[in-house]
């Protein structure tokens, strides 16, 4: 199995009360040399912070950081260790505990990771990243159902952690629809870049998985599979706004509509999958609880159409991206309602 990579970025939000002078600056100065790729001139700033005052938390902290990046993980691993127990009440600790166990990790001592990250989540039980990472290794152990979990989990702590569901969507591949909600949050969150490249060019190919055309006769078939009658259903069941999404891939064959704009094709074929989520009734899974009842919301706003822009625009069109461009009011508004979807809850 592919090996993923946790990578923690700890940034220190440095603010003039958390400090005391001198130690103050020399931190200030490690974190810019660190940023630019500087971390050994960077560790001796930190020392010298550490000198001046051996209680300085954010000096052993920065350095733990820095060792990490020079692939110190062993060094960087023991000053932890020392921080947790000189600091055992700081309220910077769980994200310590992230570093501790991401180094593990990267030591592939997976074993010892989950451990760090079981302690980090019962003393800092609302921080997303711990259980992020703790997916991450989980997943390259090839746990994927408990990695699923913990992606859950990360993402009801923080709706915004887009790597979270970046990575939700490719643990529920072989479920189309919730891998195409999963790839639809993602790029809600995060339109630019090569991972929002990829998610799209997934979502594309996802929304016409299972329909296929003879180029022969011309005939056109859609294969899905429904569940037998009288089965249990399962959490997570979307076979029925499957077979919408396969009738919209079907009729989007069409020669009519093949000088149809992707914002077009897009807007409707995801405005009946909506529909069919919303008529879901007593359906359970996290697909079903988080996911649907979002994109419902969204698709009864005022911030459709917008937002069909927004997911598009990794694809590059040239007439899209001007439309953003030119429309940044209708992009903040969409942003702020996303935002305030969730403050709601």
């Amino acid at each position: 199995m592919k090996r993923i990579l946790a990578c923690l970025a700890i940034s220190l939000a440095v603010c003039p009360n958390l400090f005391a002078q001198p130690e103050n600056d020399l931190v200030r100065a490690g974190i810019r040399l660190h940023d630019e790729g500087r971390f050994n001139e960077a560790i001796v700033k930190y020392d010298s912070a550490i000198q001046l005052n051996p209680d300085y938390y954010f000096g052993y902290y920065e350095k733990a950081f820095s060792l990490s990046s020079l692939g110190k993980l062993e060094e960087s691993n023991s000053i932890i260790k020392k921080m947790l127990k000189q600091f055992p009440d700081a309220s910077d600790n769980g994200m310590a505990y992230c570093s501790y166990g991401n180094n593990f990790d990267m030591l592939k001592q997976p074993k010892k990771a989950l451990d760090v990250y079981d302690e980090g989540i019962k003393k800092f039980p609302g921080l997303a990243l711990l259980h992020f990472n703790k997916g991450i290794t989980l997943y390259n152990m090839g746990e994927g159902g408990k990695a699923y979990d913990e992606m859950c989990s990360s993402i009801l702590l923080n709706p915004f952690h887009t790597t979270s569901h970046n990575v939700l969507r490719q643990l529920v591949q072989k479920n189309q629809v919730y891998s195409v909600m999963g790839a639809l949050f993602f790029l809600t969150l995060e339109s630019e870049g090569n991972r929002a490249q990829a998610a799209y060019a997934d979502l594309e190919k996802k929304l016409s998985m299972n329909v296929t055309r003879d180029e022969k006769t011309q005939s056109i078939n859609i294969n899905l599979v429904m569940p037998s009658d009288g089965k249990k259903k399962e959490p997570n069941d979307f076979h029925m706004a499957e077979m919408i999404v396969g009738l919209g891939a079907a009729a989007n064959m069409d020669d009519k509509l093949k000088d149809e704009t992707k914002q077009s094709r897009l807007s409707r074929t995801l405005q009946t999958m909506i529909s069919a989520l919303a008529d879901g009734k007593n359906e359970t899974g996290f697909g079903w609880e988080f996911y649907a009842p979002f994109f419902v919301a969204l698709k009864s706003s005022e911030h459709f159409e917008t937002w069909i822009h927004m997911i598009t625009y990794p694809s590059g069109d040239p007439v899209n991206r001007a439309w953003v461009a030119a429309n940044q009011t209708r992009m903040e508004d969409l942003e702020k309602w996303v935002a305030g979807y969730f403050e709601k809850k």
